[in-house]
């Protein structure tokens, strides 16, 4: 069985995920640029005027994010500072491309003086989470994420990371419910469903993780992991040819799995199928010609 859970939502995903949220038009992004460079951060606090500028960043279907970053830190700001926008911006452009590059330890000390200068900056909040972690801070990315909700409980991706930590920290239960909050708030996430299934097979609920995992493959078709424990609970039910498609299907995806599923004790029952055999001649040989 795969016991890693999908990959954090970053920056990206957290701002699209609150435009989602607002219902906003795709609009220019020009207006948004006027608004940055002659509105002061204390006069664009509110959700209306936030609204407004979210509604200007779309540009042809695309997001230009170093727009929706500063969109934010003004709405951000002007809620706990008036303090200099462009440091703010600055300082979070370094913490996320620190943290894109593996840097987590400089990624929090950017979004830690993001937020000595915001102190209710939920995006910084949020990224400086995702960090601690990618160091196994589970406590200190606990405690990010709850000021996230604390801001803002409506925000799923803050829920769904706040699980990922309780299930590091080996808290099934905190874990279940978190990521349960965060489908509820978001049910088109995937990685969600498949995460809650890592979850509840790790509790022994096999049958709330099968279901889990068949909703994440509904969702999104190319989750290997997905596939590869669908694969390893048909196996353990003894039902051949189901676990065989579904691990032919994860290998396509993601060839590594091939690797996994020769150790893995939960395809023991597959050894001697004749299927089994032929499909991993069939990977070794396709791995052989690379």
């Amino acid at each position: 069985m795969m016991w890693r859970i999908a990959r954090s939502g970053g920056f990206k995903s957290f701002i699209r995920r609150l435009i989602g949220r607002t219902g906003c038009q795709r609009r220019n992004e020009p207006c948004l640029l006027n608004l940055i460079r002659y509105q002061q951060a204390a006069s664009v606090i509110s959700l209306i005027k936030l609204n407004l500028m979210i509604e200007c960043c779309w540009n042809g279907g695309g997001i230009s994010v170093r727009l929706l970053l500063f969109c934010f830190l003004i709405a951000c700001v002007g809620c706990g500072t008036t303090g200099p926008i462009k440091e703010v911006a600055d300082l979070c452009d370094q913490g996320i491309k620190f943290g894109e590059n593996g840097e987590h330890q400089k990624s929090i000390d950017m979004f830690t003086r993001v937020i000595e200068l915001a102190p209710q900056n939920i995006v910084a909040y949020y990224n400086r989470g995702v960090a601690f972690g990618s160091l196994g801070k589970h406590d200190q990315a606990i405690a990010d994420f709850n000021m996230v909700i604390k801001h803002d409980p409506q925000n799923s991706l803050a829920f769904h990371n706040r699980g990922r930590e309780y299930f590091a920290m080996i808290r099934h239960e905190q874990a279940i419910a978190d990521i349960t909050k965060s489908i509820e708030l978001y049910p088109q996430d995937a990685t969600a469903f498949y995460d809650r299934g890592v979850a509840y097979s790790s509790h022994g609920k096999k049958d709330l993780a099968m279901a889990d995992y068949k909703k994440a493959i509904e969702i999104d078709s190319q989750l290997p992991d997905a596939f590869y424990n669908l694969g390893c609970l048909y196996s353990l039910r003894k039902q051949p040819e189901e676990a065989l498609a579904h691990l032919k299907r994860s290998c396509e995806l993601d060839p590594s799995a091939i690797e996994d599923a020769k150790t893995d004790t939960d395809f023991d029952n597959l050894r001697t199928h004749r299927d089994y055999l032929t499909l991993m001649e069939s990977f070794h040989k396709l791995n052989e010609q690379k």
